[in-house]
């Protein structure tokens, strides 16, 4: 009897394997339990370009209600809505209400009202409207805090309350405010990064932030801009104090031809939108940012970024910069691309540096470290060299007189490492008591805990000394080359000849 038991226990077993491997190959995606939704989403698929509208689709709101698609956008003069059963459907749908105001945001609550907020130019102001119906008419209601445009209201399942996400005409940060109900009144819990720190990619503006909530967590996609690029990005918050639990992540960067038409290297205003439609994936929305900044509407359109499988590949929420050649040439703490100078290429595996002036530089996620571990994997060239290397740094953009933490090779064939905890700091030198294994593929490692700081040539500890406080006021990594933000005439000699296989800096005390 024992034995039937066992080998019906048995059979059971393998036939729900064997089930669960049939189940799981027609469903090769699953949201995983241990993966944020910013995992799955930088690992989804982007779509080309969905239509144009003549006005542009600009600053808008999508809601999916009643088995239809609602769509209020922003003309460029007043705030139009259309409404279909498709996204497609969409592009040839009649616009059937207009609203005097700017960059709406829209929510329908329990009891079927619908409401709107516009920005109003002339007062300043966020005016709330309501309407039984998506297509109106629209009755006023009330006007929410004054000087924050970019409103976008959810209802939390958390709290019930509702939060609306807005930028600060004045400082263009992202904020929050939060009220009991969808009339106000509306307390402001003040900017989203004001704990951590704004990353240097985002820090000129935070555009179109759009509070949304899924599987019990919190998050923001907003638009950073760094002065030359705008990208659609996302921040996971604290649920408790509203504010960002780790550095935000830029999920699409504007590279496509419709997302730089007009010369315009600018995508804004991405809206997630939970799909309740068995066949069809969560996405987060955005449109390209036509505009050179005179609010003359011309054609522009709109694409999305659909979930997919998170990629296997290490990031850690809180990585200063993760750069593994490898896989890519992105880092992966941002999710942008850095830039490539010189006669540096990426080959299949790495950085490879000739004697010629090249590198990579790029922006970095955090801006304070106090205890961190900094990494790079590389193979020097065999020769000897007349000057110190450099194999990399993190920085501000002022590299000579700002804080830094630098890794050089010395002429000696020693590894050296530099800090600056800030611009009014001496310098902190460290030489390793060891030296470079000649031809040989090595990784250096440079870790901070407490006042306690470490140099590792392998698993060798090469050097160790007290160092105390942190390094504030970080925006740049650079890889081979002291090039950045500096004019050519001080990087040449710090130039490194090799290859570089991996670059990366954590933060260990989050």
């Amino acid at each position: 009897m024992k034995y039937r038991s066992v080998v019906l226990v048995f059979f059971i077993v393998i036939a729900f394997i064997c089930g669960l491997g049939v189940y799981l190959l027609s469903n090769p995606y699953k949201p995983s339990e241990n993966a944020s939704l910013t995992d799955h989403l930088r690992g989804g698929a982007l779509s080309p370009e969905l239509f144009t509208l003549p006005t542009g689709i600009n600053e808008f709101d999508l809601l999916y209600e009643d088995g239809m698609y609602h769509l209020f956008y922003d003309d460029k003069s007043s705030t139009k809505h259309r409404s279909a059963k498709t996204i497609e459907e969409l592009s040839s749908s009649t616009d059937d209400m207009t609203i005097n105001g700017r960059y709406p945001t829209a929510y329908k609550d329990e009891k079927g009202v619908w409401h709107v907020w516009v920005y109003h130019p002339p007062t300043k102001t966020t005016q709330h409207f309501t309407s039984s119906n998506a297509a109106g008419p629209y009755s006023y209601r009330d006007a929410a805090l004054p000087n924050l445009a970019d409103w976008h209201v959810r209802k939390s399942p958390l709290d019930q309350k509702y939060y609306a996400t807005y930028k600060d005409i004045n400082t263009k940060m992202a904020g929050i405010a939060r009220a009991d109900t969808p009339y106000g009144p509306w307390t402001d819990l003040g900017p989203i990064f004001s704990e951590l720190g704004q990353a240097p990619w985002h820090a000129l503006e935070e555009a179109d932030a759009a509070i949304f909530f899924h599987e019990s967590r919190v998050y923001v996609s907003f638009a950073g801009w760094d002065g030359k690029k705008q990208r659609v990005a996302l921040v996971e918050l604290n649920s408790n104090t509203m504010k960002a639990a780790s550095p935000a992540i830029a999920l699409v960067e504007p590279i496509e031809p419709w997302q730089t038409r007009n010369s315009q290297a600018k995508i804004f205003n991405p809206v997630f939108l939970e799909q309740t439609i068995a066949s069809e994936k969560d996405r987060i929305y955005y449109a390209h940012n036509s505009d050179p900044g005179s609010d003359t509407a011309v054609p522009s359109g709109w694409g999305y970024l659909e979930v997919g499988k998170p990629p296997q590949d290490g990031r850690n929420a809180f990585d200063a910069v993760r750069l593994d050649f490898s896989k890519n040439n992105k880092d992966i703490a941002t999710g942008i691309t850095p830039n490539l100078w010189g006669s540096s290429k990426i080959n299949n595996d790495s950085l490879t540096t000739q004697e010629s002036l090249g590198g990579i530089f790029g922006h970095l996620s955090l801006t304070k470290l106090t205890d961190f571990e900094m990494s790079i994997d590389f193979l020097p060239a065999s020769q000897k060299i007349k000057h110190s290397q450099l194999l990399g740094r993190i920085s501000s953009q002022q590299p000579e007189t700002g804080p830094f933490i630098r890794l050089w090779i010395t002429p000696d064939q020693r590894v050296q490492a530099e800090i600056r905890v800030n611009d009014k700091a001496t310098k902190f030198v460290m030489d390793s008591n060891t030296l470079l294994p000649t031809g040989k593929r090595s990784i250096v490692t440079l870790k901070k805990k407490a006042d306690n700081i470490e140099l590792y040539i392998d698993d060798h500890l090469a050097a160790s000394a007290k160092l105390s406080g942190s390094i504030e006021g970080l925006e740049e990594f650079a890889l081979a080359n002291m090039m950045g933000n500096q004019p050519m005439s001080e990087v040449e000699p710090s130039q490194f000849i090799g290859k570089i296989y991996k670059f990366i800096c954590i933060s260990s005390n989050q």
